[in-house]
């Protein structure tokens, strides 16, 4: 029988589903939480890197860690990905474009609250182990579609590599890039994601 997809309309992109039930509980208690924040909602916060809204938008392939690793070979990396999902990753370009004029880090850029929301995420057994592709769509047109055969670093090597230089712990969510189609994002777009056949999200923009 045909395995059914991971899916989700609702807009909760924090929810974690499709796993297996040891790992989905231990993340029960996440909650849903709003791809962008006002400043109301950061309690009279004022750094605006917290409280303008992000205007780019790219898709890329998010891998759940099942295990801890150090300095792991390319078999156990392989055997410690638990599962897969998909991620935004949002950016504040006129933040970011500050920060290059100044020789800076563009973490400011990078790491607001809700900068990075994820999808649910599927069992690895759900999924092939040669490749796998995934796409990003904007108001129902296609934005970007990618391809792990096209990465510059393969999923695996590239997960043994961060662990020499920094232990991975179960839950970890290690983002592998993104392919081409990087756009802008804007109040009331309707984003849709899908992992193979394997997972679907639809969600709008606050």
């Amino acid at each position: 029988m045909a395995k059914k997809p991971v899916t989700t309309r609702s807009g909760r992109f924090f929810r974690l589903a499709g796993m297996t039930a040891s790992v989905a509980g231990q993340y029960a208690g996440q909650r849903a939480r709003r791809i962008f924040r006002s400043e109301e909602d950061n309690e009279g916060a004022r750094s605006e890197s917290y409280t303008r809204m992000a205007d780019q938008i790219v898709d890329t392939l998010a891998v759940l860690i099942g295990r801890p690793l150090t300095n792991a070979s390319a078999s156990d990396a392989e055997a410690a990905i638990l599962g897969y999902g998909l991620a935004l990753d949002l950016t504040l370009r006129d933040v970011q474009s500050r920060l290059k004029e100044k020789g800076q880090p563009w973490e400011r850029a990078k790491a607001f609250d809700g900068a990075c929301p994820l999808s649910p995420f599927v069992c690895i057994d759900r999924l092939r182990r040669d490749h796998l592709t995934f796409t990003l769509d904007i108001n129902r047109e296609r934005q970007q579609t990618g391809d792990t055969r096209d990465m510059l670093n393969p999923i695996v090597p590239l997960i043994a590599h961060i662990s020499t230089q920094f232990t991975l712990m179960p839950g970890d969510v290690v983002l592998t890039g993104t392919p081409k189609g990087v756009g802008p994002l804007e109040s009331g777009q309707i984003l849709s994601l899908e992992l193979e056949d394997a997972l679907f999200v639809e969600t709008t923009v606050l």
